[in-house]
């Protein structure tokens, strides 16, 4: 067949169907259908379904040129409206893409004997290009588009063929003709005219809605505001009632669901309280209820306390230096699971899909050590009443201890040299660390290192003691520094060194004994459990520099749920 042998050129713009001189029935109307067909047919439904039309004919004797447009729609193109007329198909403002398409044709070539028009491809026109033509064209959309986006255009000129140049360029494919700058001028007011009648631009968008069936389509178009406005009570409608399909709410699955609060479930929740628990457990918690925990939300600041020691400083700079930015984060933002082991201080806390075991004892230490420094000079006082006497409470922790007899020293020379030093030093202990000793040897306060957390007070003899081997008085920053250790060590929840292990259900003896002390027992181990939650984590969150040696030793990742899963999905 003939169009088997047409150039590509051709076969390109044969969707260009020109009017039949010989054919009445073949009417503009007609053709300008199977144009759009055509365009939809090869460029898509997405740009046929944008296109505006519009007709241009040269202006008649005594017109000005851009009064042509006023009757380019709807007008006829014959030889009376002057030497040339355009037809073009082009893109509103809703259509937008990245490149610019330009179909330009020029005069129809007759294939065939175009007596009668059966054969619609007996009829095409030239497919050229002019630079011009397409300049002209594209500034049309500058104030229409945005910036990077560019329309297609369909357009198609019927000139004199004396007036065109085709020897513009070997392959014949770019063309210029008389009057060229009249003709476009003409062509871009008709688009731009156009362009302006068809109103503002629209946007079409799906709203995610949580529930409910779409609506029957009901033919009509609803654009803007109108839209809109239909869409947002179709939202305040839809979430009154629950999700009933299946793409109304995304699902996440549940190797990565995040634990967001310490409340939804705890470890201590997975166990069946004893009748003990429920009594006097329950008793600890409504001490330590709502009220205690708004009442340390609102004082929960610590202000750091203002102190021009060089040696403070300088501790305080180390802290900064030290700080191990992962493992500071992490305790940020963790959530609080449980407590694993009271007496090994193992609890485990969840970051994002992650499990981690932690030492809290050691984690607890270094944040109230990290306290006592940002409060250094202005530490609030826990009042004892009636005071202490020091000497005995040195001379307690001094007989339990197992290696004195590798000191040159006596016990009694022992208890007498810490007492000495103490004493001696009680107005420093008192003003930079508000523990306060009397010149009698009477211990009457200790310091507060957080509120709404009370030392356990089994622990101040060897306190007491520790201080005279293990802080060094000789130098300034060191004895700030050992002191504070010891403070913190001492301050550590926990059971205390002199407490007896040996429990009276050991000997069968006194029954009613035994049930009053697992009674005592487990409300200070309910007790110690709520500080560890509900003060010391939650202050490492705010305070707690992390120094990186807690990384490796007390701070190990135990599970990730994504790889659980995995693991689980093999079984």
């Amino acid at each position: 067949m003939l169009l088997r042998n047409m150039p590509s050129t051709m076969l390109e713009s044969r969707f260009s169907v020109k009017r039949c001189p010989y054919c009445p029935v073949m009417s503009a109307d007609i053709a300008d259908i199977l144009s759009k067909q055509a365009i939809r047919l090869l460029y898509g439904q997405g740009v046929a379904k944008d296109l505006l039309s519009t007709e241009v004919s040269a202006p008649r004797k005594g017109k000005r040129k851009r009064d042509a447009d006023d009757g380019g729609s709807g007008g006829s193109k014959s030889d009376d409206d002057g030497n040339w007329t355009a037809q073009a198909h082009f893109t509103n403002a809703n259509y937008h893409s990245k490149k610019f398409v330009l179909l330009l044709f020029i005069n129809s070539e007759n294939l065939l004997d175009y007596r009668t028009c059966h054969d619609l491809g007996r009829f095409i026109d030239r497919l050229v290009e002019s630079s011009r033509i397409k300049k002209a064209l594209e500034a049309c959309y500058t104030g229409v588009l945005p910036k990077g986006c560019s329309p297609f255009i369909y357009l198609t000129i019927q000139l004199d063929p004396t007036t065109v140049d085709v020897n513009v360029h070997p392959t014949k494919r770019e063309v210029h003709f008389l009057e060229e700058e009249a003709i476009t001028e003409c062509i871009a007011d008709a688009i731009q005219t156009k362009l302006a009648q068809s109103g503002e631009r629209t946007f079409e968008y799906q709203t995610l809605l949580t529930g409910g069936v779409a609506g029957a389509d009901t033919g009509k178009s609803i654009k803007g505001k109108e839209k809109a406005r239909e869409n947002s009570t179709g939202n305040d409608a839809a979430s009154s009632t629950p999700p009933s399909g299946p793409s109304a709410v995304k699902k996440i699955l549940s190797q990565h669901k995040v634990r967001t609060s310490g409340a939804d479930r705890t470890l201590d929740s997975m166990f069946l309280p004893t009748p003990t628990q429920s009594g006097e457990g329950d008793n600890v918690a409504a001490r330590h209820g709502v009220d205690t925990v708004k009442k340390r939300r609102k004082t929960r600041e610590i202000p750091q306390s203002t102190c021009y020691l060089t040696s403070v400083s300088t501790l305080r700079e180390n802290v900064k230096n030290a700080k191990h930015k992962e493992l500071t984060e992490i305790l940020q933002k963790h959530v609080f699971v449980g407590v694993v082991d009271l007496v090994r201080e193992l609890s485990v806390i969840q970051v994002m899909t992650k499990l981690y075991l932690v030492n809290h004892g050691a984690l607890a230490e270094e944040l109230l050590y990290q306290l006592g420094l940002r409060q250094f000079g202005n530490l609030p006082r826990l009042k004892l009443d009636p005071p202490a006497p020091l000497r005995p409470l040195i001379t307690l922790a001094v007989d339990t201890e197992q290696n004195t007899e590798l000191s040159k020293l006596t016990k009694p020379q022992i208890v007498d040299s810490i007492t000495h030093i103490l004493i001696s030093r009680r107005d420093m202990l008192r003003e930079y660390f508000s523990l306060g000793i009397t010149v009698e040897g009477m211990v009457d306060s200790l310091p507060v290192l957080i509120q709404d957390f009370t030392p356990n007070l089994d622990k101040l003899p060897l306190f007491l003691m520790r201080l005279g081997p293990q802080v060094n008085w000789n130098s300034e920053l060191e004895c700030f520094d050992t002191f504070l250790r010891e403070l913190a060590y001492s301050y550590v929840p926990g059971p205390g060194p002199l407490a007896n292990p040996s429990s009276p259900a050991d000997s069968g003896e006194n029954v009613g004994g035994n049930h009053a002390h697992a009674a005592t027992s487990q409300q200070e181990e309910a007790s110690e459990k709520w500080q560890i939650e509900h003060v010391l984590f939650p202050a490492m969150k705010w305070y707690l520099a992390a120094p990186k040696s807690h990384l490796t030793r007390d701070v190990v990742q135990i599970a990730s749920l994504p790889e659980l899963y995995r693991v689980f999905e093999r079984c």
